[in-house]
């Protein structure tokens, strides 16, 4: 409440339709899945929900990408946490880009990627830091060149999963 949310949640949630428009008249496209999810901040509901709803067809994913508050940065580079293949495969589009990268590790974290990796799925979680208006009134701006860096990033590593 009283947090507008241009960076959490909508950050995200953009670049990801940005995304979806963009690969919609793709090869991808027919291979690839875009879902938005509800409740992360109070239990990654609607992600826990998904998952147990669907385990085959999740268990039978290549890779779950979680873009979550790219809009702001405040690591100086796309932070990319989760699989080691997932994070080399997005090293190769990031170069053809020019986006700078920083591991995350592994990232258990509280996403919605965390459901997914739990049913045996590699993830790869796009974030680029709590920013000082995280959660708070003034979360009112994103940059949406930050934005179309990490989408071009996705895409790039979609791209490479898919093939």
């Amino acid at each position: 409440p009283g947090a507008p949310g241009a960076n959490d949640n909508a950050s995200g949630s953009v670049t990801v339709l940005e995304l979806a428009r963009d690969l919609a008249k793709s090869p991808l496209s027919g291979r690839t899945w875009f879902v938005w999810f509800d409740g992360e901040e109070d239990g990654l509901w609607g992600s826990r929900k998904f998952v147990e709803a669907n385990l085959e067809l999740v268990r039978g994913l290549r890779a779950m990408l979680n873009l979550d508050m790219v809009g702001i940065d405040v690591l100086g580079k796309l932070g990319l946490g989760g699989d080691d293949n997932l994070y080399r495969l997005a090293g190769q589009s990031a170069e053809l880009v020019q986006v700078s990268l920083e591991s995350l590790g592994r990232t258990e974290g509280g996403s919605d990627h965390v459901p997914f990796a739990q049913a045996g799925v590699p993830v790869l979680f796009f974030h680029r830091g709590l920013d000082a208006n995280y959660h708070q009134p003034g979360d009112k701006i994103a940059d949406v060149g930050l934005m179309v860096q990490a989408g071009r990033v996705a895409r790039g590593v979609l791209e490479r999963v898919v093939q």
